[in-house]
């Protein structure tokens, strides 16, 4: 019996001495444990680093002159839409109402002839209304000159026109703005107008534009759509 108790307990041991080593197998190496607490400790401290460096150059950022680059960009866009081209353009475009194709008409709105018809933007349906945009480009007498083409006749308040009109010239390729010369009263612009290789043209017109107080109108101003 007495050996019997001694071998259980022999076995017993030796199940608790493979536990143990099984156990110390499991377990991580303090060293190892320590030298992995001490890599995430620097990575985190440079990771902090990094942020603070961030955070001080947005410090140092100066709010007036962020203001002062986005009123820049309005400038500059400001610019573009008053470029040699978008000037020329603008005021072709006025000038083609008179010589190239009036302004859109209402059909539901004819003259008592029927020849005629109202004037369908209300930005321009009056002579008055016409008349002061035209000269926010023109020089008075070229404005003259193009309310006195009949193109446009007054009934009751209403500006009307006919639905006459011509196409613009199929010959012209291509055209080229340029601002030649300016000073603080008068600029100067040439438009190269090139037309296909079948007439093997090039066509140079000269425009003038002068300041009157405030506002830049056209003194001369040759048409060629």
């Amino acid at each position: 019996m007495k050996k019997l108790l001694a071998l259980l307990l022999a076995l017993l041991l030796a199940a608790g001495c493979a536990l143990a080593e099984t156990a110390a197998e499991a377990t991580p190496d303090a060293d190892l444990m320590d030298d992995v607490d001490d890599w995430l400790y620097e990575d985190d401290m440079e990771f902090d680093e990094e942020d603070e460096v961030d955070d001080e150059i947005f410090d140092d950022l100066d709010l007036e002159e962020w203001d002062d680059f986005d009123e820049d960009a309005d400038d500059e866009e400001w610019l573009w839409s008053d470029s040699v081209e978008d000037t020329m353009l603008t005021a072709l475009e006025a000038y083609s109402w008179f010589v190239l194709a009036p302004l859109d008409i209402d059909p539901e709105f004819p003259d008592e002839s029927g020849t005629l018809y109202r004037v369908l933007d209300e930005r321009y349906n009056t002579k008055e209304a016409l008349e002061s945009y035209l000269k926010t480009i023109f020089s008075d007498e070229i404005v003259a000159d193009l309310m006195g083409m009949g193109v446009y006749t007054e009934i009751d308040g209403f500006l009307y026109t006919t639905e006459d009109g011509r196409e613009m010239d199929p010959n012209i390729a291509e055209n080229e703005f340029v601002l030649e010369s300016e000073d603080d009263q008068t600029q100067v612009y040439k438009v190269y107008v090139f037309y296909y290789e079948d007439t093997e043209e090039m066509e140079e017109l000269t425009y003038v534009r002068k300041k009157f107080g405030d506002t830049w109108k056209f003194t001369e101003f040759p048409f060629f759509w």
